[in-house]
């Protein structure tokens, strides 16, 4: 019984994990004469980044998510359990 409310726990708290959102911040593109405005989320720390969007039910059409990996390299990216 012990085993399995260890189980439960650990799932809850991942579903928890999965659906927090991280600290937002404005970004501006600008293209041509126009500028795009978005809300974005941060994702800094190896665990955010490998969170990533994962299961995500839904992103506003104006939201996206950057990541920060503190340095200029070159980053591959697999968009495992991307519902969105």
């Amino acid at each position: 019984m012990r085993f399995i409310l260890t189980l439960v726990f650990a799932a809850a708290m991942f579903v928890q994990a999965a659906f927090a959102q991280l600290e937002t911040s404005p970004l501006s593109v600008k293209s041509g004469d126009e500028t795009h405005a978005f809300t974005v989320e941060m994702a800094t720390t190896p665990e955010e980044i490998q969170q990533g969007l994962m299961f995500r039910q839904e992103l506003a059409p104006d939201a996206g998510m950057l990541f920060d990996f503190g340095m200029t390299r070159q980053a591959s990216m697999w968009m495992k359990n991307t519902l969105i």
